[in-house]
Formats: C-alpha cells, sequence, structure tokens
C-alpha cells in the first residue's frame, strides 16, 4: 500500500470514490446528503493544483482504493472567536475491497504531518455519528470531540402549538 499526494492522472478514480461515498453517506443520511455526486474535472483539478488543500490518495496494488481531502480554512472572523487557520478533513473514504490494509490511518497521519508542516493550529473533521468504525479510528488517531451538533427539524414538528 502507498499513499500518496494526487496527480491529475487520479481524477477518474477519485470521482469514482467519491461516488461511492456520497452514495454510503445519502444511504445513512439521505436528509443530508444528495445521492449523486458529478465530479467536474476542473473543480477537482484546482483542488490537486491548490497548495492550501491535501488531497491523498491510497494506492493498493496499483489500483487507487481510497482517498481523502483536506484544506485550509481560518476561523469566523468576529470579535467572538480567536483567529486561527486550521485544517479540515473533509473527506476520507476507502473503497470496502481496500479496507482493513491501513489505508485510512496512513492517510490521517500524513494529514497531521501536514498540518504540522502547514503550522496550522488544528485539524478538525466531522464524522456521523452512526460512523462507529470512523470514530474508533479518529480516537486511536488522538481526535477528540470538541463540541456536538444538535438539529431541530422543524418538518418533523406536528402543530405550532406544541411549541
Amino acid at each position: 500500500m502507498t499513499i500518496r499526494t494526487a496527480t491529475l492522472r487520479d481524477i477518474g478514480p477519485l470521482s469514482q470514490l467519491k461516488q461511492q461515498l456520497v452514495t454510503q453517506m445519502h444511504t445513512e443520511r439521505p436528509d443530508i446528503y444528495q445521492e449523486h455526486y458529478e465530479a467536474d474535472f476542473f473543480a477537482e483539478q484546482a483542488r490537486i493544483e491548490d497548495s492550501q488543500q491535501l488531497v491523498l490518495v491510497a494506492e493498493i496494488n496499483g489500483q487507487v482504493g481510497g482517498f481523502s481531502q483536506t484544506f485550509t480554512t481560518q476561523t469566523p472572523q468576529n470579535d467572538l472567536f480567536v483567529p486561527q487557520e486550521y485544517a479540515y478533513l473533509a473527506m476520507l473514504y476507502v473503497a470496502p475491497a481496500f479496507r482493513r490494509h491501513g489505508a485510512a490511518s496512513e492517510m490521517v497521519r500524513q494529514t497531521q504531518r501536514w498540518t504540522h508542516k502547514q503550522q496550522l493550529a488544528y485539524l478538525e473533521l466531522s464524522v456521523l455519528q452512526q460512523n462507529a468504525t470512523a470514530q474508533k479510528l479518529y480516537a486511536k488517531l488522538h481526535f477528540k470531540p470538541v463540541y456536538q451538533s444538535l438539529r431541530w427539524e422543524a418538518a418533523n414538528e406536528n402543530t405550532e402549538s406544541d411549541l
């Protein structure tokens, strides 16, 4: 297994893997995630070439079987927050046939090293509550919960009188 920075040759396999990830996320949370992902070659090219982003691929037996995508961002610019620039791990996916080879762990470790090298304050990510496997992985790699997102969905309320 090799973890490496994505190149333009990887756009096809990356697009297929992103579709698999979106399909899986849609299955788990159809209220949040679209069912289909339409890759835009030029958007993917821009991500790969942007020094403020890190796109990694996991290559196993010569095939791209996983990827991660991280970008640099910053805290909201207002008086409430301490201004910080940080990395956000937006996507991480390993195809089922390629799992259990350490690809996800190694992509996160390389992302942690990149975050440190870029002198960013921290690396943040979000994980679905239903994804216990990912939660275990991130805990093993020293990620800690910082806050919990809660949601009230107006569409699920029967009457306004309950409010």
